[in-house]
């Protein structure tokens, strides 16, 4: 079972919110199970009845898409060895990877949604975006283990087109053209591709990333990857990534130990509205220096111009309508 506490404040929560709902699980007979999801929610009538009518956008079959998500899992098609050591011969290879994937996917949605219990804080701005942007703060630790501030900031835009036109454009488009801060990044090659069934459109994959002209890219590094989810269903979809350094992948996919892992994920998430449109948005992490936090009108531009450029990115990518 589980409960939603809003993040919002008192003046701004939304017409709905979510009550305590969860899963009942019966065990029928060789390894089948039987799943009763109960999804309750109190929400003004007047205002959003014509969201919960909805068939796709709410409701327990939601959760139940989820969960079937995450209990198949399909050979992957791949290469043997992507390099610096990191083999996928072993089947628990393919568990290291789906695992880190699963933790990059929550890392994401507990900054997006602000969980309290994750020790997101709602970071006050002034004035409305022009893309609704949101913005929460966590004190953390980098990988060399000196304090930082974690910002997780999402922005959300409405776009003439269908879902599967907005994700197929995301999923298979030269990420330099959309994410800024790859834009060193010269090539990027699928090397791991682990299906998630029941859609074939459901995967956990791996990128090798080319820096433009040999030059490093981050760090110092030459040498990184790129970890990336993809949800796809009637009721929506997420596609999801994170950068990591050569060693750290090897490490997680050989030994299975994501405790010193320190993961910004990006990735967008997309709602269907009506037939012919769809609610974008983009979320990001992104680690910022005390100095930033203090100057809150030089962080708030930063990141709202970020994600501005972002969803204009993809809309500038969607074919043109006429």
């Amino acid at each position: 079972m589980s409960v939603y506490f809003s993040s919002y404040a008192q003046h701004s929560r939304p017409e709905f919110m979510r009550f305590p709902s969860g899963y009942l699980i019966q065990h029928i007979a060789d390894g089948i199970s039987k799943v009763t999801i109960l999804d309750h929610w109190v929400y003004k009538e007047e205002e959003v009845i014509n969201i919960f009518n909805s068939d796709s956008e709410f409701g327990a079959h939601r959760w139940l898409a989820a969960l079937q998500r995450h209990c198949y899992n399909n050979g992957s098609i791949s290469i043997p060895s992507v390099g610096h050591h990191i083999q996928i011969f072993d089947p628990i290879c393919h568990t290291n990877l789906l695992n880190l994937s699963s933790f990059m996917v929550n890392a994401f949605c507990t900054g997006v949604c602000g969980i309290t219990g994750q020790s997101w804080n709602r970071f006050n701005t002034v004035g409305v975006s022009v893309n609704n942007i949101r913005m929460f703060t966590r004190e953390s630790r980098d990988m060399s283990g000196m304090p930082c501030v974690l910002v997780s900031a999402t922005g959300l835009a409405r776009m003439q087109a269908r879902p599967e036109v907005i994700f197929g454009l995301i999923k298979r488009a030269e990420k330099q053209e959309i994410w800024d801060y790859l834009e060193s990044a010269r090539d990027m090659k699928e090397l791991i591709r682990i299906g998630r069934y029941p859609n074939t459109w459901n995967e956990v994959s791996v990128f090798s990333i080319e820096a433009r002209n040999k030059i490093h890219l981050w760090n110092g590094s030459k040498e990184w990857y790129l970890i990336q989810e993809t949800y796809y269903d009637e009721s929506g979809s997420m596609i999801i990534h994170a950068c990591l350094e050569a060693p750290y992948v090897a490490a997680v996919i050989n030994d299975g130990d994501i405790s010193g892992i320190e993961l910004l994920p990006c990735g967008f998430t997309i709602m269907p509205h009506g037939s012919q449109e769809c609610f974008v948005s983009a979320g990001c992490h992104v680690r910022a220096d005390q100095a930033m936090v203090t100057s809150p009108n030089e962080l708030v531009s930063y990141v709202e111009d970020m994600v501005t450029n972002i969803l204009g990115n993809v809309q500038n990518a969607l074919p043109i309508r006429s």
